[in-house]
């Protein structure tokens, strides 16, 4: 499953992954007692490149990724020869899929608190992503 989920998430997020693994890799490569706040001096992760990464994450493209996201769990799952069963794999993928969202921005708190002394935070929620995985087809036409 972690694999799975690991794989749908890097098409919406691929930047942002990126650059979190790098970043944390510096993060564990830097020598006893170096602060993580040099990490920031770096041209490839300075402050400003942080920011931009994050700004082109806002509520809406997480949105958006996150309707892509479902409509490929849906079609990886939700067509199987029994429909309560595939409706139950495509509920406990999602479940996993937000778990990785959380997990997401969790490392991007822990990286913008320990790198960038809290200063570049993230413009999306735990309540965007939530809201955006339970969000059904119904629902969004009656919206409309």
């Amino acid at each position: 499953m972690s694999l799975y989920v690991g794989a749908v998430i890097r098409r919406p997020l691929g930047k942002l992954l990126d650059f979190l693994e790098s970043t944390e890799s510096l993060m564990h490569s830097r020598q006893p007692g170096e602060p993580a706040t040099k990490i920031s001096g770096m041209t490839s992760h300075s402050k400003s490149t942080f920011h931009k990464i994050l700004a082109a994450y806002d509520s809406k493209e997480i949105k958006r990724g996150i309707e892509t996201l479902k409509k490929r769990v849906e079609k990886h799952f939700g067509d199987i020869d029994d429909p309560a069963l595939g409706r139950s794999l495509v509920a406990v993928v999602q479940g996993e899929c937000e778990r990785y969202y959380e997990k997401v921005e969790d490392r991007i708190l822990t990286i913008s608190r320990d790198v960038y002394d809290g200063d570049v935070l993230a413009e999306w929620t735990r309540a965007d992503v939530v809201s955006a995985l339970s969000t059904t087809d119904e629902e969004r036409n009656s919206a409309l």
